[in-house]
């Protein structure tokens, strides 16, 4: 079950490493959460309740698609609705709730984060262009893909993801 967790972990920290270096989480990465649902679901010593799990993860899609994606990447929408097949039914809420306040959380600390490197740079006479794009003041977008990856992480080492506990 370790090894289950450790490929999820690095899975995630893809998704951080590409999101915030790139502003992208690639489709194959997305693709290999997905395909190592049936993976974890048959390892796990309890059984979750997959079928729902595949329909809360389709109408997340749904909702992605034709809401969310207005407010954050279909890059976003498509971690998303992966992640949330592991939340489940049971886990979804729980799954919003740690996203929504992680993501907000980080947005402000980025936003500031990006004033105070600036502030820092022009101190220290350094050009504003060696900057990651990242943490450019100006900079509109916001990487969400590590809010999403972060209360993933939270849920599954808090044993809270349905079936996926150690």
């Amino acid at each position: 079950m370790l090894i289950v967790y450790a490929i999820l972990t690095c899975f995630m920290f893809a998704v951080i490493l590409n999101d915030v270096s790139r502003y992208l989480i690639p489709n194959w990465l997305v693709l290999a959460i997905t395909l190592f649902y049936p993976v974890a679901v048959y390892i796990c010593p309890v059984r979750p309740n997959w079928g729902m799990a595949c329909v809360v993860s389709l109408a997340t899609f749904v909702i992605g698609l034709f809401v969310l994606v207005r407010f954050i990447g279909a890059g976003d929408v498509k971690l998303l609705t992966a992640t949330v097949l592991y939340a489940g039914a049971d886990g979804v809420l729980d799954f919003v709730v740690y996203l929504t306040l992680l993501g907000g959380l980080g947005t402000l600390l980025l936003l500031l984060l990006r004033i105070v490197i600036a502030y820092i740079f022009t101190k220290l006479g350094k050009p504003l262009k060696s900057i990651p794009r990242v943490l450019t003041v100006g900079e509109k977008y916001v990487p969400y893909g590590v809010a999403i990856a972060g209360a993933f992480l939270y849920m599954l080492w808090g044993g809270k993801l349905p079936g996926l506990v150690l």
